[in-house]
C-alpha cells in the first residue's frame, strides 16, 4: 500500500521516520528470533508468524447535508466538531497495539462521513493505526462516501494516503429521481472518478444503487443501469429505498414485498449478463474483486471498531461503542466505559450507520423473534382443542 507516502500528504518538517516495529521489549524480540530459528534454518518474517486476521472498522459520525435515511445519530460536518473527534479518535487508538500482538490486519473500512475528512486527518488515523497495528502487505484499505463528497483533488490526496477502494453510495442515475429524493445528479463527476482510479494499477470504484425508489418508473431505473454498465466499476451494491417494508401487514405491505422480489430476480439475472457474480445478498463483484473486508466477515473473522458506534467482535462477544457524540469524547481513552457489550446474534442501535446496518439488524430481529417464539410454543395436552 502506499502508506509511505503519508509523509507527503502530512506536510511533516522532518519527513524521516524510524520504522514502526512491534517488539516493544529484548524478551519479546528473543522469543520471536527462537520461533523463526525453530521453523529450520530460514527465518520468518515477521507477518508469517502472525496467525490471526484482523479487521479495523473506523467510524465518523458526520455529514454535509440531509440525505434520504440518514441514521439519526449522524450530526453535521464542521471543522471545529472534526477537530474534536479526530483528537477523540486517536486518543481510543492509541495503545490498542498491545492486544493484538499477534493480529496482522488485513482489511481496513473508513465508514459513515470519512467521505468529509480532510485527506491529511485520514493520513493521520492511518499513520496511528500503522504505528498500534501490524498491517499485512496487502491491507484493503476502503472509504465509503456518498457521492458528491469526493472530488477529483480530494481522491488524489485519498490514493495518495493508501486508499485504493471507494464505495460511493450514488443513490441513482436518473436525473429526475435525484430530483424527487433530493440527493446529487453529476454524470461528469463520476466519469472523471473513474477515469483517476483507472489510472491507478491498485484503486477501485465500487457503486451502492437503490431500486424501488418510490415514483421512479421502470424506465428511469433501466437508465441508471446502462449508465453503471459503461463504467468500469469493480462491485455493485443494491439496496430498497425503505429498510423497513409492511410485511405480512395489509394488502399494500404484500404488494411492496412482492414488487421488491420482482427487482432482485431481474437484478440478479442483469448482473450475471454483464459479467458480475453475487456473493452476498445483493453485492456483485467481478471475479477476484471481491471485497476482502466482506469476505473476511462471512467467515468469523474478529474485527476491532474505532470510533462513534463502531462493532468490535472478539472472542465470539460482540460490543458497540457509544453514539452519543459528547459521551465519545469524554470516554474515547477509556474502552472499558466506551464499548457497551452487544447480545450474541443481535446488533446494537449505536451502530447504525447505514441503511445496509438498519436491513441487517431487523433480519436478524425477525429471526430470533421466530426461534423464540418456536422454543416457548406449549405443547397440547391431551383432550385440548387446538
Amino acid at each position: 500500500m502506499a502508506l509511505e507516502n503519508l509523509d507527503i500528504l502530512l506536510e511533516e518538517e522532518n519527513g524521516e521516520h524510524p520504522p514502526v516495529t512491534r517488539f516493544v521489549d529484548p524478551e519479546e524480540e528473543r522469543e520471536f528470533r527462537e520461533r523463526a530459528g525453530e521453523a529450520g534454518g530460514r527465518e520468518e518474517t515477521e507477518e508469517e508468524l502472525l496467525e490471526k486476521d484482523l479487521r479495523v472498522e473506523i467510524c465518523f459520525p458526520y455529514l454535509r447535508y440531509r440525505l434520504p435515511m440518514n441514521d439519526r445519530q449522524s450530526l453535521l460536518y464542521s471543522k471545529e466538531r472534526s477537530e474534536k473527534y479526530t483528537a477523540a479518535l486517536l486518543k481510543e487508538i492509541e495503545g490498542s497495539g498491545d492486544e493484538f500482538l499477534d493480529y496482522q490486519v488485513s482489511s481496513i473500512v473508513f465508514r459513515g462521513g470519512a467521505g468529509l475528512e480532510e485527506p491529511k486527518v485520514l493520513g493521520r488515523i492511518l499513520r496511528q493505526v500503522k504505528k498500534e497495528l501490524c498491517l499485512a502487505q496487502e491491507c484493503e484499505i476502503s472509504l465509503e462516501a456518498n457521492f458528491g463528497e469526493i472530488d477529483m483533488k480530494r481522491l488524489r490526496s485519498l490514493m495518495l494516503a493508501g486508499i485504493h477502494r471507494f464505495v460511493i453510495r450514488a443513490w441513482s442515475f436518473s436525473q429526475s429521481t435525484c430530483r424527487k429524493i433530493g440527493c446529487l445528479y453529476d454524470e461528469t463527476l463520476m466519469e472523471q472518478l473513474m477515469t483517476a482510479c483507472n489510472t491507478s494499477r491498485k484503486a477501485e470504484v465500487c457503486l451502492t444503487l437503490y431500486y424501488d425508489i418510490p415514483g421512479e418508473s421502470k424506465t428511469e431505473f433501466r437508465r441508471t443501469l446502462e449508465y453503471c454498465s459503461h463504467l468500469k466499476l469493480t462491485q455493485i451494491a443494491f439496496l430498497p429505498y425503505d429498510p423497513m417494508p409492511e410485511t405480512g401487514k395489509g394488502e399494500e405491505g404484500q404488494k411492496k414485498m412482492e414488487r421488491r422480489k420482482r427487482y432482485e430476480t431481474f437484478l440478479r439475472g442483469y448482473m450475471k449478463s454483464n459479467g458480475f457474480e453475487e456473493y452476498e445478498t445483493m453485492i456483485f463483484a467481478r471475479r477476484g474483486k471481491e471485497s476482502l473486508d466482506l469476505l473476511m466477515s462471512q467467515n468469523g473473522t474478529e474485527k476491532i471498531g474505532f470510533g462513534m458506534g463502531a462493532e468490535t467482535f472478539l472472542d465470539g462477544c460482540r460490543a458497540a461503542n457509544l453514539a452519543n457524540f459528547d459521551r465519545y469524547l469524554l470516554l474515547a481513552g477509556d474502552y472499558r466505559q466506551l464499548a457497551v457489550p452487544v447480545p450474541d446474534g443481535m446488533l446494537n442501535l449505536a451502530q447504525l450507520t447505514s441503511p445496509e446496518d438498519l436491513r441487517r439488524m431487523l433480519m436478524e430481529i425477525t429471526n430470533a423473534l421466530k426461534e423464540e417464539e418456536g422454543e416457548e410454543k406449549p405443547e397440547k395436552k391431551d383432550g385440548q382443542g387446538s
